[in-house]
């Protein structure tokens, strides 16, 4: 029986959620610098002078709000740059794929063939989510991160893979209806928000998780064996060893 939801009622989910790296008003993570270098390169944005994460988001959230409220029913030049915006904040290991794939004819050297698919998502997406999804999927290549630029036109929380993991006993097979579930199970128990359940599961995971792969501890002997919340990951390791 799988009882991850049950294992992590007990983490201290409000310390986690205030040092999750992609949130705050520290400076840009590894992956979000990496992203905005390529993307200034590529000169599909401008040098982008950003001190910090909430400085990102507040640029994306203005320009979704200038969109939203705005009398204009497309303007592409506008939507392309939200996408680039939160790709940025994605960062490289999860929002590439669009920048690199197929090479030398990439999905956003190609945005024409799809903007508008995208502008009709951001549309309905806060009404209307698994449809917007849905459409955001078809999109090549943008993949799992389709759930982040939803996030911020329909405000659903994001999926990413390092919080997946912790939910599910197969997060390569997860999809985001039963990923909600999961966090709405929590934010119910929590009394919170699931994109707060969301922060906090991801500032826990990249405490004491590698990135990538199955559920492997950052270095073993860095961690206080009696602490309340490595007692949870102990019996994360073990419920994903069994």
């Amino acid at each position: 029986m799988d009882n991850r939801i049950e294992i992590l009622r007990d983490l201290d989910w409000q310390y986690w959620r205030e040092n999750c790296s992609w949130m705050g008003n520290h400076a840009l993570n590894r992956p979000m610098e990496t992203m905005k270098q390529h993307l200034e390169k590529k000169g599909y944005v401008e040098d982008l002078h950003i001190k910090s994460c909430n400085e990102l988001i507040h640029m994306i959230l203005r320009t979704v709000d200038r969109l939203k409220t705005g009398k204009e029913v497309f303007h592409k030049g506008e939507y392309i740059r939200v996408f680039d915006l939160i790709s940025i904040w994605i960062g490289w290991g999860g929002a590439r794929a669009p920048y690199v794939k197929p090479k030398d004819n990439t999905t956003r050297q190609n945005f024409d063939h799809w903007i508008e698919v995208y502008a009709k998502a951001a549309v309905v997406s806060s009404t209307h989510w698994e449809s917007a999804y849905l459409q955001l999927r078809e999109i090549p290549y943008l993949r799992d991160a389709a759930t982040q630029h939803l996030h911020y036109w329909g405000g659903g929380p994001p999926m990413s893979f390092p919080t997946r993991r912790l939910l599910f006993e197969n997060p390569n097979k997860a999809n985001y209806v039963d990923y909600r579930s999961k966090l709405d199970s929590l934010s119910s128990y929590w009394k919170t928000e699931p994109n707060e359940v969301q922060k906090s599961l991801f500032g826990f995971s990249e405490r004491y998780f590698k990135v990538t792969g199955k559920l492997t501890l950052i270095d073993v002997d860095s961690f206080d064996n009696y602490d309340k919340d490595f007692q949870i990951v102990r019996a994360l390791l073990s419920a994903s060893a069994s």
